[in-house]
């Protein structure tokens, strides 16, 4: 598939928030459209100026999140994998930025640990918990 042109890609997010009825994010766009990241930010600097482009208004990005949410996502994309996710994996098939991570939990080699300690108890995430090893993750992770 050639990468489309900035016009085709406005006219897929137009059309995946039309048939979502909401403007969508980046990884609903992206499963919606069958287009990738970098098809968008080879026309557009970011996520949000391409919605922006294509005349619609950007969902509130910048809520409030505290780690309950953030690690829940993590903990759910963990089961699927059937693994712990690096960074990249979770960038790509995650709800939330990587970044948003870093901010609230620290670097992407703390959470684990702070899936851990947040889920120590709670019967729903003993698979989860049970594929976390004990040791620290690498740095690279």
């Amino acid at each position: 598939m050639s990468t489309p042109t900035a016009n085709e890609i406005l006219a897929a997010i137009r059309k995946a928030a039309s048939d979502l009825a909401k403007t969508p994010s980046r990884r609903e766009f992206m499963a919606h459209s069958g287009l990738v990241e970098y098809h968008v930010l080879s026309h557009f600097p970011s996520w949000v100026e391409a919605v922006r482009a294509a005349g619609l208004d950007i969902q509130p990005a910048n809520v409030q999140l505290g780690p309950e949410p953030l690690l829940e996502d993590w903990g759910r994309l963990v089961r699927r994998l059937r693994r712990i996710p690096t960074r990249m994996m979770y960038r790509r098939e995650g709800s939330h930025s990587p970044n948003t991570f870093d901010r609230h939990i620290g670097p992407w080699s703390a959470i684990p640990g702070a899936f851990r300690q947040w889920a120590h108890g709670k019967e729903e995430w003993t698979d989860v918990l049970a594929m976390i090893p004990h040791r620290p993750m690498s740095p690279y992770s």
